[in-house]
């Protein structure tokens, strides 16, 4: 989870210019690196969704899950554990 409400914004701004896409894309690339920070990347948004939610924005809906879930990110992210 991001550390500090900086933190929080920073996650907010990155998704507001369009971070997510780029990171689901990335989770098909050969370089497992790669897709260890994409995943990382995509867990700390989740985390800020789920905060967001709990404390009742979005319609209490973690509208960053959704957007990930838009771009194939859910996928992707089933595929790379079936893959294992």
């Amino acid at each position: 989870m991001p550390e500090t409400s900086y933190d929080v914004l920073f996650c907010r701004f990155l998704v507001s210019q369009g971070c997510i896409k780029p990171l689901c894309d990335l989770l098909i690339c050969p370089d497992p690196r790669i897709v260890t920070v994409c995943l990382e990347g995509l867990e700390n948004i989740l985390k800020v969704g789920e905060a967001d939610k709990e404390m009742g924005m979005n319609g209490g809906i973690n509208l960053y899950a959704q957007m990930i879930d838009e771009c194939d990110g859910l996928d992707k992210i089933e595929n790379l554990l079936t893959l294992g």
